[in-house]
């Protein structure tokens, strides 16, 4: 059993609070407690990788999930790279109190609050760590290409090191799983501006929003 048999759905639900764009990256498990965002590849090639991940992702418990998740990457990673294949990947699992985050590439997850944007995973670009370092500032990384080459994908190598983080949330904050693509071309203002609105169901390209 698999993405096929409907463990993981794609439609949209007010009543649920979560959101879903229309390109066919994100994935939420009917629970709400799960979910992935993809870019990169072909559709086909992303629906199969969401098929291999469903089923595992949904046996995630509370005490390690940031653990389970890598280990589930990992495994899908030796998978990718045997077949050329590769992705910038961010999923997630809400707990109680947090979220635990496990992602590579380029994907990036942010914050929403009533007023205030706050980006809650890091670039695997030159151009991050140049951020970083104090080397470039973020106009520049918008502009530069280092800020859209990435360093890392799943599957781009035989071994993976994929990030792990977690996030303390309070009710009504907003996750948005997001582009690094779209993220670098629009700046966190037009985002914020873009979903700060409660009509997200006529937001064009490819995002997963969840009210936590």
């Amino acid at each position: 059993m698999g993405f096929l048999s409907g463990i993981f759905k794609r439609e949209r639900s007010r009543k649920a609070s979560v959101y879903i764009g229309k390109d066919g990256g994100s994935y939420i498990s009917q629970d709400l407690k799960t979910g992935i965002f993809l870019e990169g590849s072909t559709e086909k090639i992303r629906d199969r990788i969401k098929a291999l991940l469903a089923e595992r992702l949904l046996s995630i418990g509370e005490e390690d999930a940031k653990g389970e998740i890598r280990r589930i990457l990992e495994e899908v990673n030796t998978e990718l790279h045997s077949q050329g294949e590769e992705v910038s990947l961010i999923a997630f699992h809400q707990l109680e109190k947090y979220i635990a985050l496990v992602h590579i590439g380029v994907s990036r997850a942010y914050i929403l609050r009533e007023n205030e944007i706050i980006q809650i995973t890091e670039d695997d670009t030159q151009g991050w760590q140049l951020l970083k370092s104090g080397l470039m500032d973020e106009d520049k990384l918008r502009e530069s290409a280092l800020g859209r080459m990435p360093t890392k994908l799943l599957g781009r190598s035989s071994r993976v090191q994929v990030n792990t983080g977690e996030y303390y949330f309070t009710e009504e904050e907003r996750l948005l799983l997001l582009s690094g693509e779209k993220a670098l071309k629009d700046g966190d203002e037009k985002i914020w501006d873009t979903f700060s609105t409660s009509n997200y169901e006529e937001l064009e390209g490819d995002y997963l929003l969840k009210i936590l």
